[in-house]
Parts: structure tokens; C-alpha cells; sequence
């Protein structure tokens, strides 16, 4: 980096860093809210994980004059305009291999120049670059735009992912943020930030893991984005690691344009064997029991049995109520009985919630019952 890039810097960086203190010592800045504080260290951990990203925002503010509210926003729309270009669907939610608050608050614990040594050695041991760098050696890249279900385990999901009904995700192991954030984003200890090699080591600790995090979220969307591909003509490379700006934005137009109940049926994929929000039985509970269904068995015996096998958690009543469940959901249901197969679900919907109850006797396992 040459010096008057490093010295841009070290006056952006102390500027935020001096707004930072003062939220720390409960005063609000000038010019600040209350919620800005969160932008605020984005903004410092941003500029200090690729300084080179902003020089012009940088030199731009500094020449002026333009205070540290401006920086802080400029930083916060490189930010929202990266996000906006690597979103393919309105609703995918953007990923960056590494966390953008990574070490926390270690910026204010370390001069510029340590952190400028650290950053240039970590992105030769990974061969990247962080902050908001995209492509295929940046943080952001066309596959790290993710569902919502495999981002993370939580109800923030939007459009048609929602309209789906598929929820959010149970299995947290199976998503991008598998282990949480607040272990990453932990500001660094005094003797982690000692000097440039220790940051580099503790840095390295925590990028390393959040690389192989990511894997693990794009396995998971894997189903969704194949049926994306297979949508419509000119969506074959969509969420690819090396697709750029440009061609996200063509294939936008493409993707967003879709019927809705495509884009929809698109997020039932990350949920095997689900149709339109129903619980069926799985394959594996199907087959053992499938040669004693009989056929006078209707919704409301299966509703019936169901609550004596979770009252007794006797076994006999427990197989009955297998039983009773496969053929209301897999024999036609006859008149006067209307609303047809929505009752039925509503009937094997009912076991399913009764069975996760954590104090009941009778498990999930016990009933054989899937979510489809």
C-alpha cells in the first residue's frame, strides 16, 4: 500500500475510532443516534479489513471535509449496493465467508500500520479479500447468496421463501452461521492484538473455520438453486462462485420475472418430500407398515388413536396410530367429509405437533411421521 493511501487510513480510521469512544463513554456523538453505533463499528471493521477499497470514499471525505457521519454512511452504501448487486431473488439473503465483524473491536486496540501488515498477510494465506470484495477472491461471490433457510436458523425469511412455508431451518448445523456469530465477532484479547504476528494468528484462527462454514450453507441450498437453474432459459449459471455484477443483473430480470408459485416451489426443494406445507408419512414408516393398513379407517379415528398413544404411551396404541395415520393420509377421503385432503393434514399436522411435545412418552421416531 503506498504511503498516501496508508495515511488516508490512519485519519479515517482514527476519526471513527474517536466516535466509537465516545458511544463507549455513553456520550452520543454529534450528529449520531443511538442506532448508528452498530453501523459505526461495521463501518471501522469494513475500512480496517480492506483500506484499499475506500481510498476515493476516504480521500473524498478527508478533502471535504466531510466528517466522520459521512464516512460512516459511505462505507455503510458500498456495503448496501454490493448486497444488492449479488442478490439474485429479492429475498436471498447475502453470506460473506467472513463475517464482516470478525475480531470485533480489535481495531482500536492496534495502530494502523499493524493492521495494514496483518490484512496484506492474511489475504496472501487465504487469497482474498475481505470487507465487501466479490467474485471469486472476494468475500461476497454469486453462491453466497443464499436462502434465508440455509444462511441461518432463524424466522427472518422474506417473499416467496416465507410464502413457501417451509420455515425456518431446525438443523442449525446445516446452515452458513452453524456455529453462531458472537463466537467470530468476540473482540480480541490485549495479548491477541499484542503485535502484527499475533493478530495475524488470531485473525487466522477465525477465518479459517468461518471458509469451511460456508461450504456447509451452499451444500444446503444446493436443491433450491439446481431447480433456479432449471427455472428458465438463461438462469444455467445462476449462484455460481465466479458470475459478476453484470451478469447477476441480467439474469435478475430473468429470475425476478418468474411466476410466483415457480419462485416458491423453488424453497420447498430444501425440505425433502414437501408439498404445499402438508405432513405426510415418510418412506421409512410407510414401508414397514403399509401391509396392515386396512381400509375403514378414516381422519377421525386417526385423530382418535392419536391421542390414546400420547396419553397411555402404551406400543399397541402407539402402532395403531401408525396405522390409522397412513390411511387418512393416503386413502381418498370421501364425502360429506369436505375440505378433502386439507383436513387430513390438519389431522396429521396435529400428531406431529402433539409428538414434539419435549414431556410427552411418545417420540416422533415412535410415530414414524416426516415432514414432507
Amino acid at each position: 500500500m503506498d504511503k498516501e493511501l496508508a495515511q488516508l487510513h490512519d485519519l479515517a480510521r482514527e476519526m471513527l475510532l474517536d466516535i466509537q469512544a465516545q458511544y463507549e463513554a455513553k456520550l452520543l456523538p454529534p450528529g449520531f443516534g443511538k442506532s448508528d453505533k452498530k453501523r459505526l463499528d461495521k463501518a471501522i471493521s469494513n475500512l480496517d479489513f480492506n483500506p484499499e477499497a475506500y481510498g476515493d470514499i476516504m480521500e473524498d471525505v478527508m478533502s471535504g471535509n466531510k466528517g466522520p457521519k459521512e464516512l460512516m454512511k459511505k462505507i455503510r452504501n458500498v456495503e448496501t449496493k454490493v448486497m444488492k448487486a449479488f442478490e439474485l431473488l429479492n429475498e436471498d439473503t447475502i453470506h460473506h465467508l467472513v463475517q464482516q465483524r470478525t475480531g470485533g473491536d480489535f481495531s482500536k486496540q492496534v495502530s494502523g500500520d499493524v493492521v495494514r501488515g496483518a490484512i496484506k498477510r492474511l489475504e496472501d494465506r487465504f487469497d482474498l479479500k475481505f470487507s465487501q470484495a466479490t467474485g471469486p477472491k472476494g468475500v461476497i461471490r454469486g453462491d453466497t447468496a443464499l436462502s434465508n433457510y440455509a444462511h441461518k436458523s432463524d424466522l427472518t425469511q422474506k417473499g416467496a421463501e416465507l410464502a413457501s412455508g417451509i420455515g425456518k431451518n431446525p438443523d442449525p448445523s446445516t446452515t452458513a452461521h452453524r456455529l453462531g456469530t458472537t463466537g467470530y465477532s468476540r473482540t480480541l484479547t490485549s495479548a491477541e492484538t499484542a503485535d502484527e504476528d499475533a493478530l495475524v494468528k488470531a485473525l487466522e484462527s477465525r477465518i479459517a473455520p468461518q471458509l469451511e462454514d460456508v461450504k456447509v450453507g451452499i451444500a444446503t441450498d444446493q436443491p433450491r438453486v439446481e431447480a433456479v437453474r432449471k427455472a428458465a432459459p438463461g438462469l444455467e449459471r445462476a449462484y455460481m462462485p465466479d458470475n459478476t455484477s453484470t451478469e447477476i443483473a441480467g439474469m435478475q430480470k430473468i429470475a425476478r420475472g418468474l411466476p410466483k408459485d415457480i419462485q416458491i416451489n423453488t424453497y420447498k426443494n430444501l425440505v425433502p418430500n414437501f408439498s404445499n406445507g402438508a405432513v405426510k408419512l415418510g418412506a421409512r414408516g410407510l414401508g414397514g407398515l403399509l401391509p396392515f393398513v386396512g381400509v375403514g379407517f378414516d381422519v377421525v379415528d386417526a385423530k382418535s388413536k392419536t391421542e390414546r398413544a400420547l396419553e397411555t404411551g402404551d406400543p399397541l396404541d402407539k402402532t395403531q396410530a401408525v396405522i390409522a395415520n397412513i390411511t387418512a393420509a393416503t386413502s381418498p377421503i370421501p364425502e360429506p367429509i369436505s375440505q378433502g385432503i386439507n383436513f387430513v393434514g390438519g389431522a396429521v399436522n396435529f400428531v406431529i405437533d402433539a409428538v414434539r411435545s419435549p414431556s410427552n412418552p411418545v417420540t416422533e421416531e415412535d410415530l414414524q411421521f416426516s415432514t414432507l
